[in-house]
């Protein structure tokens, strides 16, 4: 009778462990792929919003301030929790990147999560801009699978440009460390260059963007080329936040489609 007992108990034991390994599977494979946006204005958004961008999709979700994924809504940098006002957040590239990659993927999440006027010595991983990011997207990884982060931002930095790669390297390297993502996808984007002057020239700024991809792996940049300004000569137009966004995208892809 014992060993009856026993190997009912066994049984009992060996179906518990299968039905938890079963969900276990279940909830990983019901999470949502999802990209860190961050950075400063141009990726918070200044494009001016229009009526059709309130068009929304149910293969784009935003992770919210409850911690959950919700249906995309402009404006795309709202639940950020570093941001400044409500009412300046407008278009962002990281809403036409979303869109584009729902086209190859089931569903896209996306953590925005930028501030505007900030220079990259506000993001060394004992700021408050950095720990503030990081600890959504550790949360965002509860219920998703980090693809890669997008990054935008140099505006702030034209005049010290000389030390932003080695800062912006290890950036990259202490959000990889941080999300357990030695590998994870990083991608940079130019800033525009309409303040043709000793004082505001983009071009150096640029010129590192442009070549950080030489000195750690699995990083890229996008072009800001032919993109034009809301009049302002530092902060996209809507239609030039939507072609950023695409070329974000793309670059993705390139990167990563075959992997």
């Amino acid at each position: 009778m014992r060993q009856f007992l026993k190997k009912k108990f066994l049984l009992f034991f060996v179906i518990f462990l299968e039905i938890q390994n079963s969900n276990a599977q279940k909830i990983e494979s019901n999470k949502i792929d999802f990209f860190l946006c961050i950075g400063q204005s141009n990726m918070a958004g200044r494009g001016v919003l229009a009526i059709s961008d309130s068009i929304t999709t149910t293969q784009l979700l935003l992770f919210n301030a409850k911690n959950k994924w919700e249906i995309a809504k402009n404006p795309m940098n709202k639940y950020s929790n570093i941001r400044k006002s409500i009412r300046i957040q407008q278009m962002s590239p990281s809403w036409s990147f979303g869109k584009k990659l729902t086209s190859y993927f089931k569903k896209v999440g996306l953590v925005v999560n930028a501030r505007g006027g900030t220079k990259i010595e506000q993001w060394h991983n004992d700021s408050i801009l950095y720990k503030k990011t990081i600890s959504r997207t550790k949360k965002a990884q509860i219920i998703g699978n980090i693809k890669g982060v997008i990054w935008h931002q140099g505006e702030g930095n034209r005049k010290n440009w000389k030390t932003y790669s080695n800062k912006l390297i290890n950036l990259i390297k202490n959000i990889r460390k941080d999300l357990n993502r030695n590998d994870l996808p990083f991608i940079v984007g130019e800033i525009g260059n309409w303040r043709i002057t000793t004082k505001h020239n983009s071009d150096s700024i640029n010129n590192v963007l442009r070549n950080i991809k030489n000195k750690i792996n699995n990083v890229d940049y996008v072009s800001a080329l032919d993109l034009s300004h809301k009049g302002d000569s530092v902060h996209f137009d809507r239609s030039s936040q939507l072609f950023l966004g695409e070329r974000y995208a793309l670059k993705y892809l390139e990167m990563n489609l075959d992997n």
